[in-house]
């Protein structure tokens, strides 16, 4: 029963992630098209598009691995597994995990370190503070762990694969 819940929560946690993901991309795109007609047929370029637009590339960029990561398509050291002997194949699949859980908590303490950080410094060109940057670094981090640490717990056999 509470695998069934984790399970739940983790595939409620990859949805959100994945529509904020894709919400950032359209956003992108949006922005970069504004930019090219403020540009080139209204000869105003305005200064905010390209903060914004790499405020939601970041957004987008780590969400989506955290996804990948909770789908076992990301960070699976599929080679590896395939380059050792037979014998070793299964403890490198258990141990990918634990590699997932250092990189994406480097990800979120280093992140969130430059976020606040950067928090006070005014982005040039846009509304923002330069520490925004780093929050979807943080937060997407952050959800890698997640993922990372519940298929730790479950183990290889009853991960979702892509």
């Amino acid at each position: 029963m509470g695998d069934q819940v984790n399970n739940k929560l983790s595939h409620k946690l990859s949805q959100g992630a994945l529509l904020i993901a894709a919400v950032s991309l359209v956003g992108m795109v949006l922005i970069q098209g504004w930019q090219v007609v403020a540009r080139y047929v209204l000869n105003d370029s305005p200064s905010w598009t390209e903060p914004f637009a790499l405020l939601l590339i970041n957004t987008a960029m780590m969400f989506s691995a955290a996804v990948a990561v909770q789908r076992r398509s990301h960070f699976s050291f599929q080679v590896l597994a395939d380059l050792v002997p037979a014998a070793m194949h299964d403890v490198v699949q258990r141990l990918t995990p634990l590699v997932v859980i250092i990189i994406g908590g480097c990800l979120a303490w280093y992140g969130g370190f430059m976020a606040l950080d950067t928090w006070p410094v005014k982005l040039a060109g846009a509304s923002l503070r330069q520490g925004a940057m780093y929050v979807p670094i943080t937060l997407g981090g952050l959800l890698m762990v997640v993922f990372a640490v519940e298929q730790f717990v479950r183990g290889s056999d009853n991960g979702e694969q892509a």
